[in-house]
């Protein structure tokens, strides 16, 4: 016979009961707990995620070894707050930072364990949960770094969509908003126009997408935290708080005009120090030859190793028109996982270019990226990729894949694409560049150019 154990309720346990003291039987107590529910005491001792034993009674005698929980202090052993003082003053903390105290595969051992513990445990819970509400009409999604083996298991509990890692929103958005206004009869039509600029309140669609939307303020600010960068950080508050709608077209009160500018200037520099950065452009040209590579590699008949996900779209040729559900399906479930697995295997394969390319990503041994205010010579490149395929030994058109040159630009404010007017206080509607005193804001509309040349150190 089992007996199901149930939390005590402590709120009704008097303050009296001597937890612990020359009143307290332990011997009493193991009985008693044995017989409320069918198990010993030492069988009823849980693990945390942590892996650290925690058993079901702590007394004055058994807790010599939690002495050390009198040192909480920051940066001290046992850093129970931390290794550093400032661990948590400036950010939090990474998932690098924290694996960097155990091994990798202790580290693995650990996330899995979060992972397993959060989705596969909530989804079916809540999917019940609606369940015994009568709810089974609504949609549940979920997302976030979820293992592509733990897929099929959600579907199973209850989840209608699964968004991992690194979905492209714009396209997956538009996709998942017309399913469910399928399954929905229409109920999401008014905001799907919003997103196609076909609602008959056109500001609508300025807070989510132009020059002022909701998004950018985000971003900035997010990426601003999460590099370090401080210029990114604006007062995104008092801009929102100066916002207005006239003639159905959103504007800024004059008086927020220098919120404004600060944060014109922050996309400006976030753009050159952060996104444009020159190792961020490095890498990123790095991964899209990689991935050419594997796409000129499979057409050629080889079979590389790869999530199914990730084959069909090497393997096909998907456009507008193609793009059905399936395609949806297996898009969905693309995310960093796919690139991650696929670059661990590649590095080993027998194509030494991808091979290389890969082990580039990997190690974070990128090519060097040089900038220019003009293009970069042919006759330079030329030369690069000669020796280039003389120092790897290749030939001249697989050189093209270590040495190669573009451009970059960016535009922090652009006067012909949704502009960002301000209302002055003489109730006159006007640019946020004409409305400005500073001489340096009309500049930021203008295009400014980058040449890039990628080469091996």
């Amino acid at each position: 016979m089992s007996v199901s154990y149930k939390n005590p309720d402590f709120t009704k346990i008097p303050l009296s009961c001597p937890a612990s003291g020359p009143d307290f039987d332990e011997a009493v107590w193991s009985r008693n707990f044995e017989a409320e529910t069918g198990s010993a005491p030492e069988a009823m001792t849980t693990r945390t995620m942590e892996q650290i034993d925690v058993p079901p009674l702590y007394t004055e005698a058994k807790g010599g070894h939690l002495a050390h929980l009198a040192f909480d202090k920051p940066g001290l052993p046992p850093f129970l707050r931390g290794p550093y003082p400032t661990m948590y003053v400036t950010r939090p903390w990474t998932v690098r930072q924290y694996a960097g105290f155990s091994t990798a595969e202790e580290s693995n051992a650990f996330y899995r364990r979060n992972l397993a513990a959060g989705h596969k445990t909530l989804l079916p819970q809540l999917v019940e949960e609606l369940r015994k509400r009568g709810r089974e009409d609504i949609i549940v999604v979920i997302g976030g770094v979820i293992p592509a083996q733990d897929y099929e298991f959600l579907r199973e509990h209850g989840a209608a969509a699964i968004f991992g890692p690194g979905t492209v929103i714009p396209v997956s958005a538009k996709k998942v908003m017309e399913e469910l206004n399928r399954q929905f009869e229409g109920k999401l039509s008014i905001a799907i126009e919003i997103f196609q600029k076909k609602y008959h309140k056109q500001f609508m669609n300025q807070l989510i997408s132009s020059q002022l939307d909701m998004d950018r303020l985000d971003y900035l600010k997010r990426d601003s935290f999460y590099s370090g960068v401080s210029e990114g950080n604006i007062n995104s508050q008092r801009i929102i708080a100066m916002l207005t709608v006239k003639d159905d077209t959103l504007i800024v009160e004059e008086k927020g005009i220098y919120s404004i500018e600060e944060f014109l200037v922050a996309r400006r520099l976030m753009y050159w120090q952060v996104y444009l950065h020159k190792t961020s452009i490095g890498a990123e040209f790095v991964l899209i030859r990689i991935l050419a590579r594997v796409k000129e590699l499979t057409q050629q008949g080889k079979k590389l190793p790869m999530t199914t996900a990730l084959r069909f779209f090497v393997e096909n040729h998907i456009t507008k028109e193609t793009f059905d559900r399936h395609a949806l399906h297996l898009f969905a479930q693309l995310d960093d996982y796919d690139i991650i697995s696929g670059l661990k295997e590649w590095q080993y394969g027998d194509d030494w270019v991808l091979a290389k390319l890969s082990q580039m990503i990997l190690n974070r041994d990128l090519l060097r990226v040089k900038l220019y205010k003009s293009p970069v010579e042919k006759e330079k490149v030329q030369e690069l990729l000669q020796e280039t395929a003389q120092q790897l030994n290749i030939s001249e058109d697989l050189a093209h894949y270590f040495v190669f040159t573009g451009e970059i630009s960016n535009t922090a404010y652009r006067k012909d694409e949704q502009n960002i007017l301000i209302y002055t206080k003489n109730n006159k509607i006007v640019d946020v560049t004409k409305a400005s005193d500073q001489m340096n804001l009309d500049a930021l509309s203008t295009k400014v150019t980058k040449y890039y040349l990628c080469s091996l150190k």
